[in-house]
Formats: C-alpha cells, sequence, structure tokens
C-alpha cells in the first residue's frame, strides 16, 4: 500500500509539468520574433533617416557652389524684382529641402526654400557679383540708438576702402545693422530701392530722432576769452564747440573768434593783417601761443630763482 501511494505521487508531477514546460517555450519564441521584427524595423527607419539626411547635404553642397559661381546673365527674363536676396534667372531654382523631425519626436517638418531672407532692392542690385573680401572688414553694426549720419559716415569710410560700386555698397550695407535697425531693413518694401543714395536717405531718415542735440552758430555767441585763460586754453574750448556745429560758416566761425579774444599781441596781429581763413589763423595762433608759453616758463624760473620772502609777497 506504500509502495502504491508513492508511485503515484511521482507520476502525477511529471503528467502536469509537461505540458506547461512546451507552453512557456512557445510564449517566448513569439515574442523574440516581435522583438526582431522591432529591430529592424528601426534599422530600416535609420538607414531610411541617413539616406534623407545625406541627400540634403548633397542638394545644399550644390546650391552653396552655385550660389559662389553665379554670374549675371542677359538670358532671364525682365520680370519685375524679386523679394528675395539670391537673384533670380531663368533656371528652376532647387526644390525646397525639408528637415525631417527625428525619430521618436513630435517635432513638426521643417521647410527651408533657398533665398527666402526679404530684401528691398531691385533685380539690378542683386545681379551684381561682389567680392568675398569686404567677410574681413569688421563693420561695426548700428542699432538705431545713436546718431545714423556718424554711423553712415564710418560705413562708407570702412567700404569705400574695397569698393565704390553702388550695388556693392547697398548690398553690404544691412550686414552693419542690427536690432530695430535690421528690423526696419527687412521691413522696406521689395523693389523699393535701386540706389543706395535712396537707401542713406531712408535711413537718415528713420532713425532722425536718434541724433544728438545739434549745436548751432549762436553757440559761439557766449565764448569768451577768459581774463586769465591762455591763448592755448581758449582755442582749444573754441574749437571743440565749433566741431559739434554741422555746416559752420568759415567767416562766421572767424568772426566769433576774433570778437572773444582778449586784447593781447594776437589781437593786435589779426587787426594789422586779417587771416584769409580758419587754418591760417590757426597756424599764426599757434606761434603766439609759443610765445606765451616761453614768457610763462620764464617768468616761473624768475620766480623760483627769487629768495623766499620775496616769492611769498608775489
Amino acid at each position: 500500500m506504500v509502495t502504491t501511494r508513492n508511485n503515484n505521487y511521482s507520476v502525477q508531477p511529471e503528467q502536469d509539468l509537461r505540458p506547461v514546460a512546451v507552453e512557456d517555450q512557445t510564449d517566448h519564441s513569439d515574442a523574440v520574433n516581435m522583438l526582431r521584427e522591432e529591430i529592424e524595423a528601426v534599422k530600416q527607419a535609420r538607414e531610411k533617416d541617413t539616406q534623407e539626411l545625406e541627400a540634403l547635404r548633397r542638394e545644399n553642397t550644390e546650391l552653396r557652389s552655385l550660389n559662389r559661381t553665379w554670374n549675371p546673365t542677359t538670358e532671364h527674363p525682365n520680370n519685375e524684382a524679386s523679394s528675395h536676396h539670391a537673384p533670380t534667372t531663368s533656371r528652376t531654382h532647387a526644390p525646397p529641402m525639408q528637415l525631417s523631425a527625428i525619430p521618436g519626436q513630435p517635432s513638426p517638418r521643417v521647410t527651408i526654400t533657398p533665398g527666402s531672407y526679404k530684401h528691398p532692392f531691385t533685380q539690378s542690385i542683386m545681379e551684381a557679383t561682389i567680392s568675398d573680401s569686404w567677410r574681413n572688414f569688421p563693420l561695426e553694426k548700428y542699432d538705431g540708438s545713436s546718431d545714423p549720419d556718424d554711423h553712415l559716415n564710418a560705413y562708407l569710410t570702412q567700404v569705400t576702402l574695397l569698393t565704390t560700386e553702388d550695388a556693392a555698397l547697398c548690398r553690404l550695407f544691412p550686414t552693419a545693422l542690427k536690432g530695430r535697425a535690421l528690423s526696419w531693413f527687412i521691413k522696406l518694401s521689395p523693389g523699393s530701392i535701386n540706389s543706395f543714395e535712396e537707401l542713406a536717405s531712408l535711413f537718415t531718415v528713420q532713425f532722425a530722432t536718434s541724433r544728438p542735440y545739434q549745436l548751432t552758430s549762436l553757440a559761439l555767441a557766449n565764448i569768451r576769452q577768459e581774463k586769465k585763460e591762455s591763448l592755448r586754453s581758449f582755442m582749444d574750448r573754441f574749437n571743440k564747440i565749433a566741431m559739434e556745429i554741422k555746416n559752420l560758416n568759415p567767416a562766421v566761425a572767424m568772426d566769433r573768434l576774433n570778437t572773444a579774444l582778449k586784447p593781447r599781441p594776437f589781437v593786435d596781429s589779426l587787426c594789422k593783417k586779417p587771416s584769409l581763413d580758419m587754418n591760417n589763423l590757426r597756424r599764426r595762433a599757434e606761434k603766439y601761443m609759443k610765445m606765451e608759453e616761453l614768457t610763462e616758463s620764464r617768468n616761473q624760473a624768475r620766480v623760483e630763482a627769487m629768495p623766499i620772502e620775496k616769492q611769498e609777497r608775489i
């Protein structure tokens, strides 16, 4: 009896475990197959993305090459001015480039059209060929908060060392803008600028309120040489104010200067022989400045040679 019960007990577990082991093996096999399929799908997606990226790089390289080697021709139709920086020709543009979203991220697709940056220049200006050497010029950028005339003068002083072509002056001007000044330029109507003179006029009018207070010739009326002020000190003070007055008439400046000087040897010289212009007056004033400084140096040396009691009296 004991032996029979032991046999039944030992056989029963084998009958229960055999089908369970087969079922678990089948379930694992299906999971492995699903993982393999998913891995294969990911590999295919990556290969596709890699191919698209390589195509975009090749297309970008071709567009850059076309942009550097393009020269204007007379085969293009006489259409209206384009609203893009890139010149328009009869050649068909490359299709827009599309950047796909990174797999697994819900970012939208971005479309980039070559030459989509807007500008206000006419087609003739955009077709002009510009040398790349302008990139070596560190142009100071204007943000609209200072005198526009000063920026315009600084821009022309630098760029005209490279070129005096009107189209080049127009095309390079936005590279010297930033902030609200650049925003103003971008908002100009397409095809509205045909010369740098037009662009400079619009620029100075737009930012005229940023000019500092302008002095007039009346500012020279209140200038007087002080009793103990040297000729050099007075001339420096007079010239600083005169330089801040735009379009100052030289005749007015000379008249103001003659009335502001104290009656001294230099004034006597001007009365005997009036100066023809301001440059001549400054050269003559320089001689009297040296005479005053030499006299002052001698007097100082004479005082220092005196006994202390006499120096105190002086």
